[in-house]
């Protein structure tokens, strides 16, 4: 049988004033840092980081705007 897979876990986010990052230390599979910034005049600009294993960074640049949340997508 193949090897269980967890998505991972111990997760954390963090922003400078130009990027975000997201960084995962436990489980398995992947995890990508997902932004929803504002715009004053369009509205949400959504945007993510591209996939990373457990214990790498993902990153997304920022636009000049507000942050309104951020979040992580996991993969197992």
């Amino acid at each position: 049988p193949a090897p269980a897979l967890a998505t991972p876990t111990n997760c954390t986010i963090w922003a400078d004033s130009s990027y975000a990052y997201s960084k995962c230390t436990g489980g398995t599979g992947e995890h990508m840092i997902g932004v929803e910034q504002w715009h004053p005049w369009a509205g949400p600009i959504l945007l993510t980081g591209e996939w990373a294993a457990v214990g790498q960074v993902s990153s997304v640049r920022l636009t000049p705007y507000t942050i309104r949340r951020t979040w992580i997508n996991k993969r197992g």
